[in-house]
């Protein structure tokens, strides 16, 4: 009988959290480059992105697409463009107690109809 303990699965979500935090500063070289160009080296992106990962999970989101669009977000509005006064909707849905997929469905609906508008 296989017998796994507990700090092999440790080990094992901390290999797969180093591996994620890898793809999203990946997909951040690749669809933000003058962003990935400005914060300087390898080690400068990792941090940016560990940050605003673990700062989305701290809000509840756990979904590696939900905190890959969150990272995207804050790539093209900023660091904390969620408590700007313009983004008020925003910290709203946020902050609904509801599932993170609905969430991020009506933050994507909202900046649909602002984009339309010519608003975003």
């Amino acid at each position: 009988m296989l017998v796994i303990r507990p700090q092999q699965f440790r080990r094992l979500e901390e290999y797969m959290f180093d591996q994620f935090l890898a793809e999203c500063a990946q997909q951040v070289r690749e669809r933000r480059p003058t962003l990935a160009a400005r914060l300087g080296d390898a080690a400068a992106l990792r941090e940016f992105v560990g940050t605003s990962v673990k700062r989305w999970q701290g809000q509840g989101f756990k979904e590696q697409g939900h905190l890959m669009k969150l990272l995207d977000w804050e790539c093209e509005y900023g660091v904390g463009f969620q408590d700007e006064p313009r983004w008020s909707w925003l910290k709203e849905i946020l902050g609904f107690s509801l599932e993170p997929s609905s969430r991020i469905f009506r933050v994507e609906k909202r900046m649909a109809i602002l984009r339309e508008r010519g608003e975003l």
